[in-house]
């Protein structure tokens, strides 16, 4: 209803998990502008299946980014130094998280990936069911605040918003992103199916 539709710089169309999805191999992305519907501040779920092709050339590969310049930031990336682990962080300018994998998800195979930020933490699930994870670097807000990772950026799907080269290289798959943080049993790997 937003009418709202993202600018894509050169990702393919690709058979996907549920019906089409896009294919990155060089540096492309997609660009969706900032609307009022994109206030993050009560949470957030950033879910999709991705099928990661080759390892990124710097150490994180940017699957979704919103944010802006050192202020607050939505990051969720492939990271292939712990390596080829998921990642996901919400920031604002003085504080905030980073949450990693622990275990590593090889290329070439598809994994429903989904970030959930409740206001003051993350919990990541791959393929439905929660994975554990590892703050890699933090700082919590001061005391009775949570984040707020609401910026007036734009989203860019497959490239970081500020610094080049940090490009997700596979596909991509039925991207959600919701205001509010999920619970399990309503992501989009059981209501898909």
């Amino acid at each position: 209803p937003y009418e709202n539709h993202g600018a894509n710089s050169g990702m393919t169309n690709i058979e996907g998990i549920v019906g089409q999805g896009i294919f990155s191999e060089k540096c492309y992305d997609i660009d969706v502008k900032n609307i009022e519907a994109m206030d993050f501040s009560g949470g957030f779920t950033i879910e999709m299946w991705i099928y990661p092709t080759n390892d990124p050339e710097y150490p994180q590969s940017t699957i979704l980014h919103k944010g802006e310049q050192n202020g607050n930031t939505i990051l969720f990336f492939y990271d292939k130094v712990k390596p080829q682990h998921f990642a996901c962080s919400a920031s604002g300018s003085s504080y905030g998280l980073s949450q990693f994998t622990t275990s590593a998800f090889p290329l070439n195979s598809w994994y429903h990936v989904a970030c959930v930020f409740n206001g003051n933490s993350i919990k990541l699930f791959v393929n439905g069911e929660e994975v554990q994870s590892y703050m890699d670097e933090g700082k919590l807000p001061p005391e009775g605040q949570t984040f707020d990772p609401t910026s007036s950026s734009k989203i860019r799907i497959g490239h970081q918003l500020y610094q080049s080269g940090r490009c997700f290289y596979g596909k991509l798959d039925e991207i959600k992103v919701w205001k509010k943080p999920l619970e399990k049993e309503k992501l989009g790997y059981y209501v898909d199916k």
